[in-house]
Parts: structure tokens; sequence; C-alpha cells
């Protein structure tokens, strides 16, 4: 898990980084047969915290969390801010 978990979680957030700003939203799903008992959550949502203005009006928070075990006993938890400039 130690092993599998970052790597899951850096290729699901990887598929993020190429989706246009617009159309990120907060979506569940698993890993397929290739990595079975394993799970995935990504929650997206704006960013907030004290930053300068109008700065966090481009900013999203992606929390991208994988999960395995029987009721998901174990989770690895990745973070990343995403800014979209205006068009």
């Amino acid at each position: 898990f130690n092993t599998s978990a970052p790597f899951l979680a850096q290729r699901k957030m990887a598929e993020t980084e190429i989706m246009k700003a617009e159309d990120l939203g907060s979506d569940s799903g698993d890993f397929g047969n290739d990595y079975p008992g394993y799970s995935w959550k990504l929650t997206v949502q704006d960013a907030s915290f004290d930053a300068p203005e109008n700065v966090t009006d481009h900013l999203k928070q992606l929390d991208l969390t994988v999960f395995w075990g029987e009721d998901e006993l174990y989770s690895y938890t990745l973070r990343q801010y995403r800014f979209s400039p205006a068009q």
C-alpha cells in the first residue's frame, strides 16, 4: 500500500492535469482489475486561504484519496492546487 497508493494517486492526478478547468469536478471510482481493492475519490472545490486578492478566484483545490482494504481501512491523500487564469 505504501508504494502503490502514492503511484496510483499521482497517476489519477495526472489525468486531471490534462482536463480543462471548467470540466473538473468531484468524482470517484476504482482502478479496475489491475489494482483490485483500490478505489479513489476526487474532491474539487474553490481554494480558500489568505492570499492576494483575486488570486483565489482562479484557484481550485483538488483532494484525491486512494483507499484500500476492507471498509477502506487504509487511505492516502494527495492535495494539489490548480490555477486557471481568466480567459
